[in-house]
């Protein structure tokens, strides 16, 4: 059985800038909402399947159709506000700033998010004493409480969890005042070599969107594609595709005016250091000898089906082969340290069990395109996720006895921007989020923003109550672990594999 705290009451419970629909049907058990979450994770985290579209089909989506045209609106006449929001100084302390304007329009999404209800486990007035509500108490998250519906107010989410809706953004409305505002933000780029952290963050966010529009539109021209024996084939049509392949090459285009030169990135200070300073008791000594960098080497399918065997994350498939994840394990001495880790992966093993104690890091290095059309990897870090194994249950029980959500040992450090584009940031650019901070259910598996659950809730569907094994709920083929020998093997093996995909081809075209 699943457990966790009531989050305190509150009305913006999730600054998510951007989500889609949500469905009518809400989640009804914990059992349903394992396999919702199981089955999202196999379906967009499956190794990616050939680049071969067809040759139709790759022209088509390589370049806009001529014949489309799209007029920007007149700056001056733009209101600050959209849909009841005005921009997040996330660039620029100016909300005003053509940059902030940008990840206005590229992300505010009017849907609406479905987060999980306070469920009270009892009537006594005296369990809502607490000064933070029900924020001490147990509840059990089986059956699943019901689900509530909000609209979401913008806020500075990083762009994995993005929802990757973006059909909206070829409205013709939204669509000018985006070209409108894209063209501004070109004017102010040559401030971005004076601030290369405001610069990077930028291209980041322009980015996702990029390959969320060349994905939407390569969607609805493999639907037609399918449907074209129909004579009236159902969702958008081809000049929706049209109106997003322009948008994605204007867009392109703003990414490349921003880019920086590959030897300026290089040059450009880590955050690494700053994570165990500021957080010591979390990250104790990180980056040091006591901290072990893993790899794996998967396959998607079954040993005896033919599938690529690849090295990178499954989260790094998740953010589109944008990002480098890594991942770290601390062994406390009592338990042998480094060299008892170093000798129980030597065989890699399969599924090996961390004991009590260990610490486990992954942590997100975002990509960049440089001014030369070369990706590099930033170097700071934005997205810290970490687990501590906890100790068996007692002998003869099957599980553990009930864990409020505080108790749990899951915590989320997420980068904010406003502090990522500083020259020394504060706590190295990161927060740390509460153990009931509403976070995506899937996390950074397999997000879904338009879904919201307790974070150390998430964390434990996938980790389990102990987090001992070395690999989630999700993993699926084989799975081997070894000491990562060669540091440059996790930028390598998700750098190969974007140059490869057809998306980023399409980017360079901008270049």
């Amino acid at each position: 059985m699943l457990y966790r705290d009531c989050p305190p009451h509150r009305t913006a419970i999730f600054t998510t800038p951007r989500v889609g629909r949500v469905g009518s049907t809400a989640l009804c058990g914990g059992l349903l909402f394992l396999t919702l979450l199981g089955s999202a994770c196999r379906g967009r985290t499956s190794h990616p399947t050939s680049h071969e579209e067809g040759a139709a089909l790759l022209q088509q989506v390589l370049l806009a159709r001529s014949g489309t045209v799209m007029q920007p609106a007149a700056l001056p006449a733009l209101s600050l506000e959209l849909d009841g929001s005005t921009p997040l100084p996330l660039y620029d302390e100016a909300v005003d700033h053509p940059w902030n304007r940008v990840h206005q329009a590229l992300y505010r999404h009017p849907g609406l998010v479905s987060r999980t209800s306070c469920q009270t486990a009892s009537a006594d007035a005296a369990a809502h004493s607490t000064s933070t509500g029900c924020a001490s108490r147990t509840v059990p998250l089986d059956p699943w409480p019901p689900s509530v519906q909000e609209r979401s107010p913008l806020g500075d989410t990083p762009s994995l969890l993005a929802s990757r809706d973006v059909l909206h953004l070829a409205e013709p409305e939204r669509a000018a005042r985006l070209l409108a505002l894209m063209q501004a933000a070109s004017d102010r780029a040559a401030e971005m070599a004076q601030r290369p952290f405001s610069a990077l963050l930028f291209q980041s966010d322009l980015w996702e969107r990029f390959d969320a529009l060349d994905e939407a539109a390569r969607q609805i021209l493999r639907n037609r594609q399918a449907d074209s024996a129909a004579t009236a084939p159902a969702g958008p049509g081809k000049d929706t595709a049209d109106r997003l392949l322009f948008l994605r090459d204007a867009v392109g285009r703003l990414l490349r005016d921003v880019a920086l030169p590959a030897a300026q990135i290089h040059g450009l200070d880590s955050n690494l250091p700053l994570l165990a300073s500021n957080y010591p008791l979390l990250l104790p000594g990180f980056p040091g000898p006591d901290w072990v960098e893993i790899v794996t080497r998967s396959r998607s399918m079954p040993e005896r089906m033919a599938g690529p065997i690849f090295e990178y994350t499954r989260h790094s498939m998740v953010a589109g082969f944008r990002a480098v994840f890594r991942r770290f394990i601390r062994v406390p001495q009592e338990a042998g340290g480094s060299a008892w880790l170093r000798r129980e992966l030597a065989s890699e093993p399969v599924a090996p069990k961390m004991p009590p104690g260990t610490r486990l890091v992954i942590l997100q290095q975002p990509l960049a395109v440089t001014k030369e059309g070369q990706l590099a990897l930033w170097p700071r870090t934005d997205l810290v996720e970490l687990r501590t194994v906890e100790a068996a249950a007692e002998p003869g029980l099957q599980v553990g006895p009930p864990k409020r959500l505080s108790e749990l040992s899951f915590d989320v450090l997420e980068g904010q921007r406003a502090l990522l584009r500083q020259a020394q940031p504060a706590s190295a650019g990161l927060r740390l989020l509460r153990a009931d901070a509403p976070f995506p259910m899937g996390g950074s598996c397999s997000p879904q923003p338009t879904v919201l659950a307790p974070l150390r809730a998430v964390c434990m569907t996938c980790h389990g109550v102990r987090g001992d094994l070395v690999f989630g709920a999700m993993t699926h083929g084989p799975q081997k672990t070894r000491v990562l020998a060669d540091p440059g093997l996790p930028f390598a093996a998700v750098r190969d594999e974007k140059q490869r995909r057809p998306e980023f081809k399409a980017l360079l075209r901008s270049f």
